[in-house]
């Protein structure tokens, strides 16, 4: 019975151990490409969309003059970046985990902050190649053609 309390007790002990770390090393790192001012106003800005054209999802770029954040309905699809659009057409796409995150908007340098990120100049909802990379370089013998058995009948219509 001591050894289970003891156990318990390490148990509890980590559990607070971490949250303390969470709450002292709490890290906030939010994205608004369009830094807000007194008036979340800018001179010049670019609305980036994400619209499906022919068969695909792409960035159209608009230049606005009238950058204020309250008049534009920002959501996933769409966002104000700080900047002309000829300065960010080549530079906008997504930062990819594999399949399990993606986040649309972004540079190449954004991107780069993150482990395990990788840039696409496409957009989340676009396929990328995907490259097998064999680290391990398994060379897999060859099977003898004795070896090899067709379980299935020649023809599924016969019950032999």
């Amino acid at each position: 019975m001591q050894f289970f309390s003891f156990n318990i007790m390490n148990i509890l002990l980590i559990i607070i151990i971490i949250i303390t770390m969470l709450l002292f090393f709490k890290i906030s790192e939010t994205f608004n490409p369009l830094p807000a001012n007194e008036n979340n106003k800018a001179n010049n800005c670019c609305l980036v969309s994400k619209e499906f054209v022919d068969n695909e999802f792409k960035y159209k770029y608009e230049e606005k003059e009238d950058c204020d954040l309250n008049k534009y309905n920002l959501n996933s699809n769409q966002t104000l970046i700080n900047n002309t659009c000829n300065n960010i057409k080549d530079k906008i796409g997504s930062c990819r985990r594999s399949n399990f995150e993606c986040i649309d908007f972004v540079d190449k340098d954004f991107c780069d902050k993150y482990n395990n990120m990788q840039w696409y100049n496409k957009t989340c909802h676009s396929m990328i190649p995907y490259v097998f990379d064999d680290r391990y370089k398994i060379v897999l013998p060859e099977i003898p053609s004795k070896l090899v058995y067709n379980f299935a009948p020649p023809d599924p219509n016969t019950l032999n």
